[in-house]
């Protein structure tokens, strides 16, 4: 691997922490107006754990996508599309808390 790609790889890497921190940013927001969470894994987590359980599993997910994307045969590429499908929900999150603030 080129120390340019290296470098992208790692820069992929970070956008996707900023990715995910933003994805449970905006979902906690989300909640605390008044939204529900969509997905039953995290909804059963929340009611268990409270948003420690989000945390958790928000967690766990980027470890287990880290160990995903460090054995595939293009680190850079399928860092970048896991990270577009989470800014995706990132988006959602935002558009279900403008809906909420109205």
């Amino acid at each position: 691997m080129s120390k340019n790609n290296t470098l992208y790889t790692v820069i992929a890497y970070l956008l996707m922490l900023f990715a995910n921190v933003s994805d449970i940013l905006t979902t906690i927001m989300a909640l605390e107006l008044g939204g529900t969470e969509g997905n039953p894994l995290a909804q059963a987590l929340l009611q268990t754990f409270g948003y420690d359980g989000l945390w958790g599993m928000k967690l766990t997910y980027m470890g287990a996508y880290a160990f995903a994307t460090a054995k595939s045969q293009n680190k850079l590429k399928t860092s970048l599309v896991g990270s577009a499908i989470v800014f995706g929900v990132v988006i959602w999150n935002i558009i279900m808390i403008l809906r909420l603030l109205h």
